[in-house]
């Protein structure tokens, strides 16, 4: 990136800039540029699901994993625990206390 780019920028941004930063941030930004460049040369794996090839994003291959839900019974002793928690009731809502004033 040279330094009238960098300097459009930092119009456009409203950012004033000295030109030793605006040299660095030149040179910084050439070398992030080169360096995306360098990715996108990266070429994904291809594969092939249901006869269609298809392009990963990623490099590596994403998958769900799942768990079964494991139920419990419901005990009175905790119900009562958790009410006790809370400061005022409402009809069969429970209002819990304000944290933030």
């Amino acid at each position: 990136m040279d330094i009238q780019t960098v300097k459009q920028i930092s119009e456009v941004a409203k950012i004033k800039l000295t030109d030793e930063e605006m040299a660095a941030i030149a040179e910084e930004m050439g070398q992030l540029l080169d360096y995306f460049k360098s990715v996108q040369e990266i070429k994904s794996e291809e594969s092939s699901k249901n006869g269609k090839e298809q392009h990963s994003n990623y490099m590596y291959e994403i998958t769900n994993t799942y768990r079964e839900d494991e139920v419990f019974e419901n005990d009175i002793q905790t119900k009562e625990a958790i009410r006790k928690e809370f400061t005022k009731e409402n009809e069969k809502l429970l209002l819990a206390p304000k944290s933030l004033k």
